[in-house]
């Protein structure tokens, strides 16, 4: 929360200002040579120590993705994207879940960490400079200090400003894509389907059709039966472990010469892989063609529930266009399922899956992390310009940045700011006009409570969220 806060500056003679002696009860560290001034938390809490260790840290996360990264492509080759890091026959899903828990766990910690390095350097990047704040002011602006903020963003120079967006837009897209980079892959069906006619037999060849098709069919006399009821309920819905099935017709025969095949008259009047590539979340909507278009796939789910009330008129809807570039409609045909032949109950899969890693995904955490390395270091390297290191004058030195409440504190008793000099406590609503107030604006003292540091819209959207 933003705390506005103005201070009111006295001479260098005046008591009310506190000595070291004064806090060192309270805060040992103000002493020079205090032991606690000189450990290491007390360095680590060092501006230019911390941008060291955060570089540090975003470099060590950069080498262990690069690692992994490296690490896959020496296994599985360039020509592999999705790669399969666990699960075999002797693997479980649970087994499989619980590396996946705590591979996101480790990867939800590295994406904080660098998250939370992007912020700190953040803040660095979007803080004013002592200049900046003497330039804002004789044109009556003002810069807001101790927190991150949009009027700030577009006053700041434009370096800064390309770090500042930089840092935000790889945060924001590690946290969408590095969380992909390893995930689970259930098992889904691809089976082949065959409409064929009321009188099919073994009129070879069938063409189109595959191997376990051809075996199901000359087998047929011994495959299971289903009426149209249990055939839907077997193959609406399921995703995994189907095998193939025969859809029989009840109203067309060899006679009609509606088959696509070479052969009009074969018996094979269509069939197709169902459950394959990108296509397996609708692999059942097949079983709904007669709702939709010609050529087109139904856009509504299919489903048990949808289909099981009028499986007795269950009809499919087949279509054939023409290998020409013009892709005419050739053949259509109604075919009324009196009764399915399938190769069997589908196979148990219930408890087997893969953890897998996208090796393409894994590259662009990669990239991004090297991009936020490249922003930490241009950061720290704008902070030392700030600092000597030799205790001798550098005109090369910037002003420094007020970055905390603090830093405007130390900078404005060190050299007053002339536009707001012997002004009393004033708020930030003083400053929102271009008319900025004096000290003849505030002839009595006002009493202000500690809530009335931050506005009323601020309060409400702290306490809500």
């Amino acid at each position: 929360m933003e705390y506005p806060v103005w201070v009111c500056l006295h001479s260098p003679s005046s008591s009310r200002f506190g000595t070291r002696p004064l806090f060192r009860p309270w805060f040992p560290e103000v002493e020079p040579d205090d032991p606690r001034s000189k450990g290491w938390l007390r360095k680590l809490s060092d501006r230019d120590v911390a941008l060291l260790v955060l570089l540090g840290v975003s470099t060590s996360v950069f080498i262990f993705n690069a690692l992994v990264a490296a690490r896959a492509l020496h296994e599985y080759g360039f020509s592999s994207n999705i790669n399969n890091l666990l699960g075999n026959d002797d693997t479980t899903c649970d087994q499989v879940k619980e590396y996946n828990k705590w591979l996101h766990f480790a990867i939800n910690a590295l994406s904080t960490t660098l998250l939370g390095s992007s912020n700190y350097c953040a803040q660095l990047l979007v803080a004013p400079t002592r200049a900046d704040v003497n330039k804002a002011h004789p044109e009556k602006r003002w810069f807001d200090i101790g927190v991150q903020s949009w009027n700030n963003l577009f006053r700041i120079d434009r370096t800064r400003r390309v770090l500042w967006f930089s840092l935000m837009i790889s945060s924001g897209l590690l946290h969408l894509i590095w969380n992909s980079a390893v995930f689970i892959a259930v098992p889904v069906s691809q089976n082949s389907v065959a409409l064929v006619t009321s009188d099919f037999g073994p009129d070879d060849p069938w063409d189109g059709g595959s191997r376990e098709l051809l075996e199901l069919r000359r087998n047929a006399a011994h495959g299971e039966r289903l009426t149209p009821e249990a055939c839907i309920e077997r193959y609406a819905g399921q995703k995994a472990g189907l095998l193939d099935v025969l859809l029989v017709s009840s109203n067309i025969t060899t006679n009609h010469g509606l088959s696509f095949a070479t052969n009009s008259s074969s018996s094979l009047l269509q069939n197709f892989t169902v459950g394959g590539g990108v296509d397996w979340a609708i692999a059942g909507s097949w079983m709904c063609s007669a709702r939709a278009k010609p050529g087109e796939i139904t856009n509504t789910f299919c489903t048990k529930e949808s289909l099981l009330p009028k499986a007795a008129t269950w009809t499919y809807f087949g279509t054939h266009f023409s290998r020409s570039h013009e892709q005419r409609l050739d053949k259509v045909f109604w075919s009324h399922v009196d009764h399915c032949i399938s190769a069997g109950e589908p196979r148990s899969m219930g408890n087997k899956c893969d953890l897998r890693m996208s090796s393409a995904i894994l590259g662009m955490v990669c990239i991004l992390n090297v991009a936020k390395c490249v922003c930490i270091s241009w950061t720290a390297q704008l902070h030392f310009k700030t600092q000597s290191t030799d205790g001798e004058a550098n005109p090369q030195l910037v002003s420094p940045y007020l970055v905390t409440v603090g830093d405007a504190i130390a900078s404005f008793l060190e050299t007053p700011d002339e536009q707001t000099r012997n002004l009393p406590v004033v708020d930030k609503s003083h400053f929102s006009q271009n008319s900025w107030p004096d000290r003849q604006s505030f002839a009595q003292p006002r009493e202000y409570r500690w809530f009335k540091a931050a506005t009323t819209r601020r309060w409400l959207v702290t306490i809500t969220l």
